[in-house]
């Protein structure tokens, strides 16, 4: 009768156990169901979690800033854009062997009229082949159309693993608010926008505010 107890005891515990495993385990494979594409841009690589199978990329390139627009191969619609300027380098700096210099990375936003812009500004040091992010300098939201609108309550959160880095990541959410009326037409009107996803409610008189609360992520390698 001991021996029964104690064998009901043991099983009891095994299948406890498992059934707790096998969720954590389950979720673990959830949380690695999105492939990453890695992009390159100017001198850092961005990452997106489309899969590179379902993507096209549209590079343009200028004297100081390359831009990325990532579109549906099948239906053409623009996912995501990123872009990377650079700053004029000091001629003492290209007579050194190793320098250290800056460059501004961006990823847009566009929400029917509105376009955002979610920037982070490194400082960065190559000597050779060799190349690192020293330290992030500067992150901010930045309105980027015109129009009766503004953003509102930006939050922004980047980091580096270690300082320097070969990496960096930027993560921002913000609020686009949006001043209309009832007669206004166009992109601005309250239906237009609402076919976006803001949300519209009245002030006072014929004042209409619509929001919209977006957000953005950035990941960057040198290699």
């Amino acid at each position: 009768m001991k021996y029964r107890k104690l064998l009901s005891t043991v099983l009891a515990v095994v299948l406890a156990v498992t059934a707790g495993c096998f969720p954590a385990i389950a979720n673990a494979k959830e949380t690695n169901t999105h492939p990453q594409t890695k992009i390159k841009l100017d001198d850092l690589y961005v990452y997106t979690n489309y899969d590179s199978k379902d993507i096209s990329i549209e590079r343009q390139e200028k004297s100081d800033e390359v831009i990325a627009t990532i579109k549906d191969k099948k239906t053409g619609k623009i996912l995501e854009i990123f872009g990377e300027k650079s700053e004029p380098l000091h001629s003492e700096a290209l007579r050194t062997d190793g320098y250290t210099y800056t460059h501004t990375l961006y990823k847009q936003v566009v929400k029917g009229p509105a376009k955002a812009g979610l920037y982070c500004v490194l400082e960065m040091y190559k000597n050779g082949s060799f190349g690192q992010i020293n330290r992030i300098k500067n992150s901010y939201w930045k309105a980027e159309s015109s129009g009766t609108w503004h953003l509102e309550d930006t939050q922004i959160d980047a980091n580096m693993p270690t300082t320097p880095s070969t990496s960096a990541t930027v993560y921002g959410s913000a609020n686009m608010v949006v001043t209309t009326t009832s007669s206004t037409t166009g992109s601005f009107s309250i239906s237009a926008l609402e076919s976006v996803g803001f949300s519209v409610s009245q002030s006072t008189g014929s004042i209409w505010y619509a929001r919209l609360g977006i957000e953005a992520s950035m990941d960057y390698s040198i290699y």
